[in-house]
């Protein structure tokens, strides 16, 4: 078995601690260093604050691709 690659890994030596999988939703986990990990659940929670209550979608919402409605 092979080991474990950060899916935020791009050959610049930023990756730090194990790499293991980590799940932001509790359903899909995806293999990320500690540091990753945090740098991703800054993004989503600036993306929640951002985008909660507002009544216009972001730039890259788009409905076609899953059906969703704003």
């Amino acid at each position: 078995m092979s080991e474990l690659r950060c899916l935020e890994d791009r050959d610049e030596n930023t990756c730090v601690g194990e790499v293991e999988y980590f799940s932001l939703d509790g359903l899909r986990a995806w293999p990320r260093c500690p540091f990753h990990f945090d740098q991703r659940l800054e993004r989503r929670e600036n993306s929640i604050e951002r985008y909660a209550d507002s009544d216009s979608p972001p730039s890259w919402f788009r409905e076609d691709n899953i059906g969703e409605e704003w």
